[in-house]
């Protein structure tokens, strides 16, 4: 056998390798997990529904509650609050949920109720906080109610935009969410999502990577998809623990009309950070869950300022701002 026809076959034999492994490195990529195919039918369809959506709905609540002891000092704290923010758009959008972004796109509210107690060595002191702060396509208006004091006002909205950044007013406004809770819940739900937008949903091994790490189930029920999971916060958060939880998604519109987070784990290692050389620190979380849902719909439920309602102008704008620094919670 001569050399070109040697050469030949050991040509033919490589070509026929190349696409054998070919076959079989595309065959690894596209081998999905059923969570993983799931994960991945549920990023590319809230990607498409979200960029339909002029409506969109978020709320969320929770119950706290913690001890901490070392030598003479002794904590029980106690927090419960509910908060929702529901936004009608004029066309639609995947901007995130703010204030500033509900008031110059269209219409809507954001409204919270919450109230803790905490009794450090025996001294108990308590707040009760709600509030609901809307806008509607001429004016914005905002109650609080501190401890039985309340605060209510009225005010142009684009004298108001003229007036206030948006960053400084939805800075502001998510002070009316004073309880560190919120704080939790924010970071945990952005990451969250960042999570699921980090997908490559053509990269099957990156996806079932992820289902194995962060113990992610599926089973399905009448709606759509039950997704449990037992977060590892060790890339996503400043705090390394475990984090519970689960999600509904609705196959037809990828609403999440259910979710639920266990921050238990998540608590006690922040708590735990603030030991130093305290001598037999003990923090004990008896109580952390959050429940709440994100819809693209609004949620529907028309909020109500009583009278008086103090009117304000955009000379009159830093009343109004001392008037709010008064009548909110000042975190320390």
């Amino acid at each position: 056998m001569n050399k070109k026809v040697i050469l030949g076959l050991l040509g033919g034999v490589a070509v026929i390798f190349l696409i054998s492994a070919g076959v079989t490195i595309d065959q690894q990529r596209n081998n999905y997990s059923p969570e993983a195919r799931v994960l991945k039918t549920v990023k590319l369809g809230n990607e498409k529904a979200y960029k339909t959506v002029s409506t969109k709905g978020y709320d969320a609540s929770f119950k706290q509650a913690y001890t901490i002891e070392y030598k003479d000092y002794s904590k029980k704290y106690t927090s419960e609050g509910s908060a929702a923010i529901s936004i009608y758009m004029d066309e639609p959008t995947e901007e995130k949920l703010t204030p500033a972004f509900m008031i110059n796109g269209g219409k809507g509210y954001l409204k919270g109720e919450q109230k803790e107690s905490s009794t450090i060595n025996g001294q108990t002191s308590e707040t009760t906080f709600n509030f609901a702060f809307k806008a509607d396509p001429r004016e914005i208006f905002l109650t609080t109610n501190l401890n039985g004091k309340e605060f209510n006002a009225r005010m142009d909205k684009f004298e108001f935009t003229e007036t206030v950044s948006d960053e400084k007013l939805t800075e502001d406004v998510w002070k009316l969410l004073y309880l560190d809770a919120w704080d939790d819940i924010k970071t945990v739900t952005k990451a969250t999502y960042e999570l699921l937008s980090s997908i490559d949903t053509k990269n099957a091994a990156v996806i079932n990577d992820l289902v194995k790490k962060h113990e992610i189930t599926v089973d399905r029920d009448e709606i759509g998809y039950v997704i449990k999971f037992n977060l590892d916060t060790k890339d996503l958060l400043g705090v390394e623990a475990k984090i519970s939880g689960e999600m509904l998604i609705d196959k037809d519109n990828y609403n999440v009309p259910d979710f639920k987070y266990d921050l238990r784990d998540y608590l006690t290692k922040k708590l735990e950070a603030a030991k130093g050389d305290k001598q037999d620190f003990k923090v004990d979380v008896t109580e952390y869950e959050v429940n709440g849902q994100s819809i693209a719909q609004t949620l529907g439920e028309e909020i109500i300022i009583n009278d008086p309602i103090l009117r304000f102008h955009k000379e009159t704008i830093t009343d109004f701002s001392n008037k709010f620094s008064e009548n909110i919670v000042q975190k320390q």
